[in-house]
């Protein structure tokens, strides 16, 4: 045989396994890790949901997803729980891996949620309560499928060593959503800062002097308790997000505003008349009972409304002598 057709031959064998081999890399580069998609999911915790929301600060659930696998990754996915099963690859309960959506519904063809799989029966989602950590196992959901948006790592999917474990990454840190408002007190010590200060799950950082909101009221839509039992909240400030302070430097937050009626207290009531509302701003005393002034006519001069409350404090007087606050339940 010819040596310059030999030659030939030699050369295309030898390209045949490069060609393979340089696809593979390629693949499991842009495939990544579940360590990736894990890092980009856990840094949303809090952050509150939004129906037909895709970030970066509030999501729906398809959304979320979308997300994270775009930013972690740069896998692409559908806009909707149902479109991401649709067109992704379905794997079944015995094979779940680490990074695989898991779906909830009434069937395969009536998803309305969908979760990130994390390991241990757990998921990270974006749901009424914000982005949490949950079961997938539980009574509100009932789980319809599973698949799998692409291949990861098994280096970071697989097992893991002791310090690397996402299932047992958890926090010793609590979180749960509220819907509050609560005003900074005069005498707040505390800061804000991005994340939790005791979490260890996340870097905090620095982001707003509490002192500049002194006497300012916040709204607060989550809540946290770490192992020590210290309490923070995420607050903003007129739809702006100041960060997380700790609850020491926070009150009860009531507005006041004048008004000019008559009430009169039940013949049963069921509290008292005290110098100030129950507000942690004040000291609260105890000035008459009740029971002195059942069914007798007083004059209001001040209401008292708490976000949250369905009842109302009025300030009373009786003779023109004031009284004191009294809740709106004992008066009629």
């Amino acid at each position: 045989m010819n040596s310059k057709i030999i030659k030939k031959m030699l050369l295309v064998i030898a390209a045949v396994p490069m060609i393979g081999f340089s696809g593979l890399v390629a693949k499991n580069v842009k495939a990544s890790g579940f360590d990736d998609v894990y890092s980009v999911a856990k840094s949303k915790l809090g952050d509150p949901y939004t129906y037909g929301a895709v970030g970066p600060n509030t999501f729906d659930c398809s959304g979320y997803t979308q997300y994270v696998y775009k930013k972690a990754i740069g896998v692409n996915l559908s806009r909707t729980a149902q479109s991401q099963y649709n067109t992704t690859q379905k794997v079944s309960a015995s094979n779940l891996q680490k990074g695989d959506l898991v779906y909830f519904g009434g069937s395969k063809s009536s998803i309305s949620h969908v979760g990130i799989y994390i390991g241990n029966g757990q998921m990270i989602d974006a749901q009424n309560r914000g982005v949490v950590i949950e079961n997938i196992n539980a009574a509100w959901w009932n789980k319809v499928g599973y698949s799998r948006p692409t291949n990861l790592n098994s280096s970071n999917s697989g097992s893991m060593n002791s310090n690397n474990v996402v299932s047992n990454d958890t926090s010793s840190v609590k979180y749960v959503a509220v819907n509050d408002q609560k005003e900074i007190k005069n005498s707040a010590k505390d800061n804000f800062y991005n994340h939790v200060l005791t979490d260890s799950k996340y870097s905090a950082k620095f982001k707003n002097y509490g002192s500049a909101y002194k006497g300012k009221t916040v709204t607060i839509n989550m809540k946290a308790t770490d192992a020590n039992g210290n309490v923070y909240y995420r607050c903003y400030s007129n739809g702006t997000l100041l960060g997380w302070i700790k609850g020491s430097s926070l009150c009860s937050s009531i507005s006041y505003q004048k008004v000019q009626r008559t009430m009169t207290v039940s013949n049963t009531p069921t509290s008292a008349f005290y110098n100030h509302v129950t507000d942690s701003k004040y000291s609260v005393k105890r000035v008459a009972a009740g029971a002195s002034y059942a069914g007798k006519t007083v004059t209001v001069d001040m209401q008292a409304t708490k976000f949250g409350w369905n009842t109302n404090y009025y300030r009373c007087s009786y003779n023109g002598k004031v009284i004191g606050w009294i809740y709106g339940a004992s008066l009629n």
